[in-house]
């Protein structure tokens, strides 16, 4: 198994010993002859030839001490990706689950095409300094409240007035003709929802499924500030994925150079538990921290967080164990594809990333940022976009019988990942539906639509 980082895998910390250079220094002084010292010339035959010592001694360069090296952090592995693993490699050749199928240069192309090409995904990095006032206005009025009868939490009914004070907290008449856009990260993990409230609109009875909840955003992500809500609360953000409000306690503001290394980190740590605390924060898989140090544990890393006065950005230090993350991404390996979706394995089901949990897209953008890959957040998008897209509609399982490679298979309204064929049997994790499991499950060929395969 591999495990990347911007070096070499492995990192080393130089140690030089300040009593041997000060010993070094004490013996040079010792054998250092000055003027005053100069030693009696003996008496001698006429014809002996004399040597006389250096006048300074000059001490040898001091070496390049032996670097302190790391070894390979082994980290646990699931008895079930660990079955995966070895059904692999039985069909395919022992050692071929550890075959990188994507560099870091084809998987940074990958991601600049599916940027490109969809409609929602944007290069954090190229974002502009200010926005035209009505493209922000028809940003946030893409979203429409629920036309049916909806209720908070699935029981309290929601009045036309609790509608009407819902949309006037968009406060779009405070929106100017130039909108400044303001750099900020994600301090605590938070819901993206359609509108500026914490008001639930759910179904009667129904406690899943959220009408307004767009999906989840976890600390660290980088996004852009367009507008305010009139209650203050909330902001309406641009991430890498999705627009939409979030909670105005929940980012904090900061510098392009401190944005930067969030959006565009040149040495960082990425997180690869389904979750982990770090400096009190949570930390969800695929999260990405700067580095700053480590041992052979731990890493330290800097965690963004907000000042209660300002709502501006400063960091701490904390310490992530190697168990629970990675320097750099992880290599584009089969297995290290099974290890991460079988972390997720007994998960709830939770709409947009609602209550904690994850959904079915939400699931496949999670395994793929550790990887460094970043696909599209909505089914729809991925099944157009993502990887390379192949057909089911005709013959399924003969097209299925041919992906070798890490894969999302979609059919209308949902997406599963491919672990592949076993005893004649088609296999996917996925997380299914509201109130049910992330789980293993055998494939029906029914009602499939495509496939992307990476690699």
């Amino acid at each position: 198994m591999r495990y990347s980082n911007p070096l070499t895998g492995k990192r080393t910390i130089f140690a030089l010993s300040a009593a041997a250079v000060g010993l070094l220094f004490c013996l040079t002084s010792c054998l250092t002859l000055r003027e005053a010292d100069t030693l009696p010339t003996p008496d001698l035959p006429p014809d002996t030839e004399i040597h006389t010592p250096e006048q300074t001694f000059q001490p040898p360069e001091p070496s390049e001490p032996e670097p302190v090296i790391y070894p390979d952090y082994e980290r646990t592995i699931s008895p079930e990706a660990a079955e995966w693993i070895g059904w692999y490699e039985s069909a395919y050749g022992n050692g071929r689950a550890d075959d990188v199928l994507l560099n870091r240069t084809e998987i940074g192309n990958l991601n600049r095409r599916m940027c490109d090409e969809t409609p929602n995904m944007r290069d954090m990095t190229a974002l502009p300094s200010v926005m035209n006032g009505q493209e922000v206005r028809d940003l946030i009025q893409r979203y429409n409240l629920p036309a049916d009868e909806r209720y908070v939490g699935g029981h309290t009914l929601i009045t036309a007035a609790m509608q009407d004070e819902v949309r006037l907290n968009r406060a779009l008449d405070k929106v100017p003709d130039s909108v400044e856009i303001r750099r900020a990260v994600v301090t605590e993990r938070c819901d993206l929802k359609g509108f500026p409230t914490d008001k639930t609109f759910h179904k009667s009875g129904d406690p899943h499924y959220d009408g307004i909840q767009e999906t989840e955003l976890i600390a660290s992500l980088p996004v852009a500030v367009l507008h305010t809500s009139a209650d203050g609360n909330f902001v309406f953000v641009l991430s890498y994925f999705y627009s939409g409000w979030i909670p105005a306690k929940n980012i904090a503001f900061c510098s392009d150079e401190d944005y930067l290394l969030f959006a565009s980190p040149e040495d960082s740590v990425t997180v690869l538990s389904k979750t982990v605390t770090c400096g009190g924060v949570r930390y969800d898989m695929g999260a990405s921290l700067p580095f700053a140090a480590e041992d052979a544990d731990s890493y330290t890393v800097q965690v963004p967080l907000r000042s209660a006065n300002s709502g501006t950005l400063y960091f701490e230090k904390a310490e992530i164990s190697k168990a629970d993350a990675v320097r750099g991404t992880l290599d584009f390996t089969m297995e290290n594809y099974y290890r991460q979706a079988f972390l997720y394995l007994g998960t709830y089901y939770g709409w947009g990333g609602s209550s904690g949990g994850v959904d079915c897209s939400g699931f496949v953008c999670a395994v793929f940022r550790t990887f460094g890959i970043y696909l599209p957040r909505n089914t729809g998008e991925q099944s157009k976009h993502a990887g390379t897209i192949l057909s089911l509609t005709d013959n399924p399982s003969g097209v299925l019988d041919t992906v070798r490679k890490p894969a999302a298979v979609y059919r209308p309204g949902h997406v599963m990942l491919y672990l592949g064929k076993k005893d004649g049997t088609h296999y996917i994790i996925h997380a299914p539906q509201g109130g049910e499991q992330v789980c293993v499950a055998e494939l029906s060929m029914a009602n499939l639509t495509g496939v992307s395969v990476f690699g």
